[in-house]
């Protein structure tokens, strides 16, 4: 059973490869593959957010799959199919251990913080997006190993067209993978180095105790072990000699030599214990006996736990992002992103929608949005502007904080509205013909028109063309402020002010 469940987590971490890999960015044929399908069977993502905005996505009933699984075979979710659980049994083998160097008592602590989130989610705050397995996984390989991926693939063929600039085969093979593996231009992320180090943590943290993540941190993981103490398969014990091997190898810090000292809530089905035991002892069947002894929480803990999140509360919400009556006019959502009090509920942070952004533009917002919104995604036109035709952001989000658009709806879908700064503009400060803002501007009617205006400059006057701003055409796509000559501080720069989410926004660009 053993070499069945490394199989079987060699296929699952593959086939989250493959998915991960093959979301591609590609506005004209759309994504190879959906990354989003994976949080689709995670109840805790289920759990919290129907809780913190009591509403949920029909797809997320798939998750009962997980919890029906939990109820009859335990923890098996963990040990078995979460590609996270499998990357810390990797790397977990890099250090041979004697000893735990962690005590069991601290095995409470993921408990303590999924009280935490979910009384958090009561009052409106999700925070599950945070910790939640799948999310953390999907935006760690998001923002720092794929733009790594493709970093090192651009390089090497730049290295190889170096060397041999008369082959034949190299385009081809380059082409190819353009296609279907990465992108065709260099990809940034705000942020990385700081997500990168925390998810080294993640996975180095097991040189400190096996599956330091999954014992201890993870909320996934105390809610399943919930349920797995209640769990049909059972670990049974017959008469043995006390040697402790399965206590030593034991992934889940679940067992003792001792019968009356097993949890079986923090079991995960590693089956190190029945496959490494000399006498073969131990065993695992179905049976409708009492529960396995499960971690104790403790009354006085819980409500530690819940008091600490209704304490907490308030610094969610005492930001001046959280004002009603504040607007961060830098603060520019994908089209179709709902209104930002339910953006920020629903959004779990996963970073699915940047990374099939065509031109990079979306980014991970650090305090833009407050505590509660940070790594959620927000457009720097500077980086990179939102596609006139694309939509592919709103088609892998899986919570619906970005709801799915067609094309004919996201262009006239408004997340801004650009300004231009006439003391930055080379045509009213310099005297100089430019006219790139409205040539580059998508929209049909042209939202930036050219008007004929007087400039004097050094005591000459001057007619020249110059670009204007149409607030009611413009969307917002930012890709004049990404196209201006004026590299260091854009002469045309978008701000929030308009979108059509916001109905305070919209009144905003009445007034200017």
């Amino acid at each position: 059973m053993r070499r069945y469940r490394i199989i079987t987590q060699t296929i699952f971490l593959v086939l989250f490869l493959f998915l991960f890999v093959f979301t591609k960015s590609d506005a004209e044929n759309g994504t190879f593959a959906d990354i989003s399908v994976v949080f689709y069977i995670d109840p805790l993502i289920l759990l919290s957010n129907l809780i913190s905005y009591h509403n949920l996505n029909i797809l997320f009933l798939f998750s009962l799959i997980t919890v029906a699984l939990t109820f009859a075979t335990g923890r098996s979710f963990c040990g078995w199919v979460c590609p996270l659980g499998t990357l810390n049994d990797i790397t977990g083998r890099l250090k041979k251990r004697e000893k735990e160097l962690v005590k069991k008592e601290n095995l409470k602590i993921k408990y303590y913080i999924l009280i935490f989130l979910i009384v958090l989610a009561v009052f409106g705050v999700n925070l599950a997006g945070f910790l939640d397995p799948l999310s953390l996984l999907v935006r760690s390989f998001t923002i720092i190993f794929y733009p790594l991926f493709n970093l090192l693939i651009h390089s090497v063929y730049d290295i190889f067209v170096a060397i041999a600039p008369n082959s034949e085969s190299l385009p081809n093979i380059y082409s190819f993978l353009r296609t279907y593996l990465i992108e065709n231009h260099r990809v940034y992320f705000s942020q990385s180095i700081f997500i990168g180090a925390l998810f080294l943590l993640v996975l180095f943290s097991n040189l400190i105790s096996k599956r330091f993540w999954c014992r201890y941190i993870c909320p996934l993981g105390a809610l399943l072990g919930l349920m797995g103490r209640y769990s049909l398969l059972k670990r049974e014990i017959k008469p043995c000699n006390d040697c402790g091997i399965c206590e030593v190898n034991c992934n889940g810090g679940a067992v003792s030599p001792k019968t009356d000292k097993e949890n079986g809530s923090e079991c995960i089905l590693c089956m190190n214990c029945s496959s490494l035991c000399p006498e073969e002892s131990v065993n695992f069947v179905f049976s409708k006996k009492p529960a396995n002894r499960g971690i104790d929480i403790g009354k006085r803990q819980l409500f530690i736990s819940a008091g600490t999140a209704v304490i907490s509360y308030p610094l969610f919400k005492s930001s001046l992002s959280a004002s009603p009556n504040f607007h961060n006019p830098l603060l520019i959502r994908p089209p179709g992103s709902v209104r930002e009090d339910l953006f920020v509920k629903k959004c779990i942070k996963c970073g699915a929608c940047l990374k099939v952004c065509i031109t990079n533009g979306l980014q991970p917002t650090l305090f833009e949005a407050g505590l509660e919104g940070m790594w959620t995604p927000h457009l720097v036109p500077r980086v990179g502007h939102c596609e006139y035709n694309c939509n592919l952001c709103s088609t892998v989000c899986p919570t619906g904080a970005i709801r799915p658009i067609t094309i004919s709806e996201k262009v006239k879908t408004k997340i801004g509205t650009a300004h231009i700064n006439k003391n930055r503009c080379i045509v009213y400060k310099e005297g100089k013909g430019c006219l790139v803002c409205e040539e580059v501007c998508p929209v049909p009617e042209k939202a930036i028109k050219i008007e004929n205006i007087q400039v004097q400059i050094n005591n000459n006057i001057r007619n020249l063309k110059a670009p204007r701003v149409v607030s009611s055409l413009c969307i917002g796509c930012g890709i004049c402020e990404k196209n201006c000559p004026v590299v260091d501080s854009p002469a045309i720069y978008v701000t929030s002010v308009g979108e059509k989410r916001s109905e305070e926004n919209q009144e905003l660009l009445e007034q200017i």
